[in-house]
Order: structure tokens, then sequence, then C-alpha cells
């Protein structure tokens, strides 16, 4: 019997017999239905193509086209859930009190969200610096994203102290660069597709730091990222 994480009940699959019929594979999330309601997924319909910021009119939210106009190349954002206050109380307990097992909620997700690209795509997670893990004693961009996909870690994180979650969006938007490339490009792997993978995407700027980093070491090839919230 499959247990919800995070209140312990029974989980119940209930599936249409559509699914039951024409799907090959089901990704089920450790939630039972009843805490499967605190969260909100995103319409990719009804957001910014390039970051996933809610939006009601415009195709790209005006932080894109203002970053597009300062660096040039924009980073295609996907998330999955919106960061709400069941999200934000999922990341406490995960990330602020270092309940590790949280780190299988949303496996579903993630792993339906990359299965059409796995083959071809190199999954590069957003590091976390020593002093934060030795805080926590895990990564939790990692705990995420590990036992789903076959991780490529070129990233690595100079250390520092300072915490996103304490920061204002100015100063997010200021955060300086503490990513480095632990590998150079070769021309086996310069053109390959690199999918950043992170845990919330706020401003963009810890995204766009990857980025910058990959860019430096030769990655030429196309970049995208994938986050849990935004």
């Amino acid at each position: 019997m499959t247990i919800c994480l995070l209140c312990q009940q029974p989980i119940v699959a209930q599936y249409s017999l559509c699914a039951l019929f024409f799907k090959r594979q089901f990704y089920q999330d450790r939630l039972c239905s009843s805490c499967q309601k605190n969260f909100q997924t995103i319409d990719q319909l009804s957001c910014c193509s390039i970051c996933g910021r809610s939006l009601k009119q415009s195709e790209v939210c005006r932080d894109c086209i203002r970053r597009q106009q300062q660096s040039g190349e924009l980073l295609r954002n996907q998330a999955l859930f919106r960061y709400n206050v069941g999200m934000h109380d999922y990341f406490q307990q995960y990330k602020g009190r270092g309940d590790y097992q949280l780190r299988q909620v949303f496996a579903g997700s993630l792993r339906q969200a990359t299965q059409p690209v796995k083959q071809s795509v190199l999954f590069v997670p957003i590091p976390t610096s020593s002093s934060h893990f030795a805080q926590r004693q895990f990564d939790p961009v990692l705990g995420l994203y590990g036992e789903v996909l076959p991780i490529t870690p070129l990233l690595a994180c100079h250390d520092h102290d300072t915490h996103q979650a304490q920061l204002t969006r100015q100063q997010r938007l200021r955060t300086p660069q503490y990513f480095y490339c632990q590998q150079a490009a070769t021309e086996k792997n310069e053109l390959k597709q690199i999918l950043l993978l992170d845990d919330i995407y706020t401003t963009g700027t810890t995204l766009y730091h990857g980025l910058s980093a990959l860019r430096q070491a030769g990655y030429r090839g196309k970049i995208t990222s994938l986050t849990l919230a935004r």
C-alpha cells in the first residue's frame, strides 16, 4: 500500500478507462487526493512562454522582455506548480526542516515532464553550496531529481552563506555569480541539449547564472530549464 508522504494516509489510485487502455506508463505523485488539492498545477497555455509566469494577455512577461533587452539570450523554463501556500509549506518542511523523504512527493510529475526528452538531453542540476549542504546534510535539488533522472553534475558552487529565501526581489536580482563549470565542453558534448534543473523559479537569477557558467565553459547547444515551482 502506498502512503501519502504529507499526511501518511493511504493513496487510492483512480484511473479513467481512457488512461487504462491507452497509457503505457503511469506516473503518480506520493500524495493523497486530499493533499493534492493544496497544490496548483500551471496551465502552460496561460503563462509566459519563456519563464512560466501567470499571464492573462501577453505571451511574454515584462521581466523576460527586459532581460532580453539587457542580455540577449533568454532561458525557456517549464515550471510544474504555482508557488502557493501549499507549496511554501512543502518546501518549509523539505528544505527548512530537512525532511528528506519528501524529495519523493512529486516524483511522478517530474518523471512525466521529462520522459519525452530523457534519451537526448544532459540533465544538469543547480548545485548547493558546501555550507548549505552541511546545514541540511543533503542537496535539495539533487534530492528531487536524482532518483528520477540520469544526472550530469556539470556545475559546482562557490561557498556562500546567502539563502535565497531570505532575500528581497531586488537583492535576488543582484545576486553575484556563484557557479562555475567543472567540466569544459568537448567536441563530443558541446552541442548537446542541456536541461537545467532547479526547485523554485523566483526571479530566474540562479538559473541564468547556471546558463552563463555553461556558456563560458563552451556549451553551445540549446539550454532550457525545469523547476518544480514558479
